[in-house]
């Protein structure tokens, strides 16, 4: 069975640098387990004394009010009945119709993260501690918003019902915990759905959760920082992945000391297990598993052979590191983890051809007889077959014997960025494939 992608994969539109500084990277995961804020500019209190950060940039408004993608969020705030302005609102706002950001203690201050993806709905809130943060709070949640989006380009009630009600649990979370500053974004999912405005309206209305549609310049960036305490020191590059719902994100770094990464290149493919998923509409026989890994991986090689790092893949000094939820599974079972231990899995070093075998015998075995491997069950048997896949097809075109696993990403790379921990930086090429 052919599977029609269009144009899908190929890097467009070079870009010659990121969004002003966001970085990234530490610690954890929904279990009790850092962006840059400088891009970050507009920051304000709401009724419980909270920041929120958002990306400063223009947006685009549809005749019918829809936020384009990189549409900065507002604040944290009460939703009140007649929809007028709180009074702390009111007077949060100077005379020349700024924003006062108050005053508070970054060393004391709980911070979160919160990361809405096409099939996910997390949190995470830390303090700082020395040279990173302790998670004081997490929350995980599969929502299904980017469900049958491939084909309608729209959200369905039923998925925005699912990620509101998801983020109103955030938002009980964060004023419990009386977070000082934290950063709500959306991927992918939001950046496709042509009724974005209206979810994004409904979230701030209900949960007081202003999201903001971060580009995959961005998200790129997010991910490679959550994951940057990993990092080798001793390996000089870095290629990290991170498979989404909606898209995968792909990006070469070096590490060039002081806790800085510069990003070399970078690009978001626009495939990921949700939309993979609505594609292939049931199980995967071999043939069509081998012609869609070939073409996903021919793409990814074109990007490699675009770094020119083939003297640093023969020295051994190109490093691998693979986040996503695909990612964490397939280790945990490979290493034959009967529960998940995130201890055991976050910076697990495996053999990248052992799991490039062990994703095509997942992806290709029957739903029920994933259903039975204890690592995965039945609630995430769908997906991580069309997961197995991507991961197999990211593997495939690289010289590179381990791969480092990583319970990590964007949302550690929030909270890195807001608390200053590292830096990711970069002029470069980058680009997303149509």
């Amino acid at each position: 069975m052919k599977t029609d992608y269009g144009n899908d994969f190929y890097l467009v539109t070079p870009m010659t640098d990121l969004p002003p500084d966001p970085s990234g990277g530490s610690d954890s995961k929904p279990e009790p387990g850092q962006e840059r804020a400088s891009g970050l500019r507009r920051s304000h209190r709401g009724p419980y004394g909270t920041r929120q950060h958002s990306q400063h940039s223009q947006r685009a408004r549809g005749k019918n009010g829809d936020q384009g993608v990189d549409a900065p969020a507002g604040s944290f705030q009460e939703k009140k009945p007649d929809g007028n302005r709180s009074s702390h609102q009111k007077r949060s706002h100077n005379k020349s119709g700024g924003r006062r950001s108050g005053r508070y203690d970054k060393r004391q201050s709980a911070f979160g993260a919160v990361d809405l993806g096409t099939n996910n709905c997390r949190l995470l809130v830390a303090t700082p501690q020395a040279g990173g943060f302790r998670v004081i709070d997490a929350f995980s949640r599969i929502v299904g918003l980017g469900e049958g989006l491939e084909r309608e380009r729209r959200f369905s009630d039923e998925a925005m019902d699912r990620a509101i009600s998801a983020l109103t649990v955030c938002s009980e979370k964060l004023k419990r915990r009386r977070v000082g500053v934290f950063r709500a974004v959306a991927t992918e999912a939001c950046r496709l759905a042509d009724n974005r405005g209206e979810f994004i309206d409904r979230v701030r209305d209900v949960t007081g959760i202003a999201l903001d549609i971060i580009s995959p310049a961005e998200e790129a960036r997010l991910a490679v920082g959550g994951c940057q305490p990993l990092m080798d020191p001793n390996k000089k590059y870095a290629v990290v992945f991170d498979i989404g719902g909606g898209s995968t994100e792909v990006v070469a770094a070096e590490l060039i000391g002081n806790g800085t990464l510069n990003v070399v290149a970078w690009t978001s493919l626009p495939i990921g297990v949700v939309r993979l998923s609505d594609r292939l509409g049931g199980e995967l026989d071999q043939p069509q598993y081998d012609e869609i890994v070939t073409r996903i991986s021919l793409q990814v090689g074109e990007f490699a052979a675009k770094l020119g790092w083939q003297d640093n893949l023969a020295r051994g000094q190109v490093q691998m590191l693979g986040s996503s939820g695909t990612v964490t599974t397939m280790a945990s079972h490979q290493l034959g983890l009967l529960t998940y231990d995130r201890s055991k899995v976050d910076g697990a070093i495996l053999d990248r051809m052992t799991m490039r075998e062990m994703s095509r015998n997942v992806a290709l075995m029957s739903a029920e007889d994933r259903a039975n491997i204890p690592s995965i069950g039945l609630e995430r048997s769908r997906l991580v077959a069309p997961g197995c896949l991507i991961l197999d097809a990211l593997l495939k075109p690289w010289d590179i014997t381990e791969l480092r696993i990583a319970d990590r990403g964007i949302r550690e790379g929030i909270l890195r960025g807001l608390m200053k921990l590292g830096r990711v930086q970069g002029t470069h090429t980058g680009g997303t494939a149509s």
